[in-house]
């Protein structure tokens, strides 16, 4: 339930932030809490916490090991968005090249996941594609 509130909060907080569009449909589309081992998700939602409240730099540094942990746990879809978190948190930071491969990464190895739907339509505006 907790999981649940953050996202709704995190939707909250960003729907009025420019270029966080992205947070609605994704978390309209990914709002279901997946098993995870014990504290990862609650990590996982602290840092996406830290995205909503524009600490990209503090919020990368937290996604990346969770990224291997949910990986190696089996859990693609979680490493996919954890990643996808990672290349947004350079993307606002104005370090697009980074932003540009992360999303890249996450489209090419998480092909079916909703975090690769979300890191093309990214990577096709970083790339100046009117069509997304």
């Amino acid at each position: 339930m907790r999981a649940r509130a953050v996202n709704w909060l995190l939707i909250a907080v960003t729907a009025t932030a420019p270029g966080c569009a992205a947070y609605d449909q994704y978390y309209m589309e990914t709002s279901t809490a997946r098993a995870a081992r014990p504290g990862e998700e609650a990590a996982f939602q602290k840092a996406v916490a830290l995205v909503a409240e524009l600490h990209y730099e503090e919020a990368a540094e937290e996604l990346l090991p969770l990224a291997a942990a949910f990986e190696e746990a089996g859990d693609r879809s979680r490493a996919a968005e954890a990643l996808f978190w990672v290349a947004f948190c350079r993307e606002k930071q104005g370090r697009t090249d980074e932003a540009a491969a992360g999303y890249d990464r996450v489209v090419r190895r998480y092909l079916q996941t909703v975090a690769a739907r979300q890191a093309a339509a990214r990577l096709s505006r970083l790339r100046g594609d009117s069509s997304h």
